[in-house]
Order: structure tokens, then C-alpha cells, then sequence
């Protein structure tokens, strides 16, 4: 039966990512609707030049582990990780440094303290070069998000503060309030969250009473006309979707600015596909095409 396998870990404190960093991966996982990714913390500081020691050295540790590593510690600064503690033989050893530099975000991997029997460990004093800094993001500006289950936010401003999240703006809904702050929270770097986002206030045009507004308006325009039959128009909390079919990018962009010309409008989530190849009758109708309105 195989010994406990067992790995140590040292790190000095982790260099952190920058708080504009942190805002700016905020703002990009709010537009893009990250809840379904699986993102790895290791490598997404890899990917921005930024290196969570502590981190990588767990990562190590367990990968070693996993090998039949016993009592290898694992040390890791600035992403340069040095294996301590003793090998079977020169094969174990080269597959541990192997497994060590295969890591996501590992910068180099140092294997002279892992010795074999009868190795004694020769102390030198490592010559370190400092690591160029990561280069920093731009600021992040005032945006908007819609998602694909219909929450969506306008003039969202992201402020970070040694980790400290301020997120500020205006949602379509609670629903949503609580998905900008859950997305903020998951973001490596974060220590806690001040959500300040406030839902947009009542409306007196019902959701219902806005898609028969946007009908209307489809139906007299004089580029979308011939084809607002086609088109399919759902809205909740003031968010408006469009889903069918148009000719064009034109006949595409037009229809979302006068879906978006109504004051009740809070967003659009433009899901209108172009089909060129889509035929016209004379009477205004696309064959093959049922009417989408609702009695």
C-alpha cells in the first residue's frame, strides 16, 4: 500500500492583479454573460501578465501529488516555482519537473533542491531579475450588458479599490442587480463587493403594452416594413428582444433604433438574423413564414 502522498506548500504573499485589471475583467464578463464559462483563476492572471503565487503553488502541489510526490515542497514567487525534497531516481524527477512547467502561468521551474539518495543539496545564492510589469488596461468607461435570459444594465461604472468593488448604474430588474454583483464576486482579485445599482423605476407601460408599441412602429417604418411580420418581439422589464429574420444589416440595425426609440425601452437584445436569400411576395408576406403576432 502506497504511503500518504504529500506536497508542500510555500509562497511568499501573491502578487496580486492591479485593481484596474480586476475592473476591467468585471466589465468584460458582465457584457459577455460569463456565468456558464469555467474560467480558471491560474490561467486567466496568466493571460493579463499577472501571477497568483499561492495559487500556482496549490496547483503544483496537487499535480505532483497526483505523481506519487512524497514530502515535495513546493515553493513559488512571481510565478518561478523551486521543488525541494528528494526523487526516487532521475526518471520521477524529470516527469515532476515536467508536470511543474506544464502548469498554466508558471514562469520556470528550478528542480536542483529535488535531489536523488546520496544528492546533497550545494546552497547558492539565486540572482533574481525583476519581472517587467504586467501592462495595465484602460479604464474602464460606462457601459451596458444584456443577457441571454433577458437581464440587462445601462451606465454600469466599475470602481475598484484595493479589491474593493463599487459597482454603480442603473438594471432592468432585482434579477439582475444580483447577477452583476454574483459576477463581480467570481473575479480573481476581488474582496468584497458594494453593489449600488439601482432598478429602473416603474414604468406605466406594461411589457405587453411596449411589444404592441414596437409593432406598430415596425409596421410603419418604411425600410422594415415589408418584413416586420417575420419578426418576433418579446420584452421583460422594459428588455426587448428581436429574434426572426430580415434581408439586411440595414433592415437589422433600423429595426433595433425604433424598438430602442421608445421611451419605455430599457435595452435590446438584437437576435435578428440576416438572410439575403429571403423572397418577398407582392402582398409584403415571406413565404414560409408564420406571423408571429400574438391575438
Amino acid at each position: 500500500m502506497f504511503a500518504p502522498l504529500i506536497a508542500l506548500l510555500l509562497a511568499v504573499p501573491s502578487q496580486q492583479a492591479s485593481d484596474a485589471q480586476i475592473a476591467a475583467w468585471i466589465a468584460d464578463d458582465l457584457r459577455r454573460d460569463s456565468r456558464n464559462d469555467r474560467l480558471d483563476a491560474a490561467e486567466r492572471l496568466a493571460a493579463a501578465g499577472v501571477r497568483d503565487d499561492l495559487l500556482l503553488a496549490r496547483v503544483v502541489g496537487g499535480r505532483l501529488a497526483g505523481a506519487g510526490a512524497q514530502g515535495v515542497v513546493v515553493g513559488v514567487h512571481d510565478g518561478e516555482v523551486v521543488l525541494h525534497g528528494r526523487a526516487r531516481d532521475t526518471d520521477q524527477r524529470e516527469k515532476l519537473l515536467a508536470l511543474a512547467s506544464d502548469v498554466s502561468g508558471v514562469r520556470g521551474v528550478d528542480s536542483r533542491a529535488l535531489l536523488l539518495p546520496g544528492e546533497e543539496l550545494v546552497e547558492t545564492v539565486p540572482v533574481e531579475e525583476p519581472a517587467p510589469p504586467a501592462a495595465e488596461p484602460p479604464p474602464v468607461e460606462p457601459f451596458a450588458f444584456v443577457t441571454r435570459d433577458g437581464l440587462a444594465g445601462r451606465g454600469i461604472s466599475v470602481q475598484v479599490s484595493e479589491g474593493l468593488v463599487t459597482l454603480a448604474g442603473e438594471a432592468s430588474s432585482d434579477d439582475a442587480v444580483t447577477y452583476a454583483a454574483g459576477v463581480a464576486q467570481r473575479v480573481p482579485g476581488v474582496r468584497a463587493v458594494r453593489n449600488r445599482l439601482t432598478v429602473r423605476p416603474d414604468n406605466p407601460i406594461t411589457d405587453r403594452g411596449l411589444e404592441l408599441m414596437i409593432e406598430r412602429e415596425l409596421e410603419g417604418d418604411v425600410l422594415v416594413q415589408s418584413i416586420s411580420s417575420a419578426i418576433l418581439i418579446t420584452v421583460h422589464h422594459g428588455v426587448v428582444r428581436l429574434t426572426g429574420k430580415v434581408l439586411d444589416e440595414g433592415q437589422r440595425a433600423q429595426a433595433e433604433r425604433v424598438a430602442s426609440g421608445i421611451s419605455a425601452t430599457f435595452a435590446i437584445d438584437n437576435q435578428l438574423q440576416v438572410d439575403e436569400d429571403l423572397v418577398l411576395t407582392s402582398r409584403g408576406r415571406i413565404p414560409g413564414f408564420r406571423d408571429f403576432r400574438r391575438p
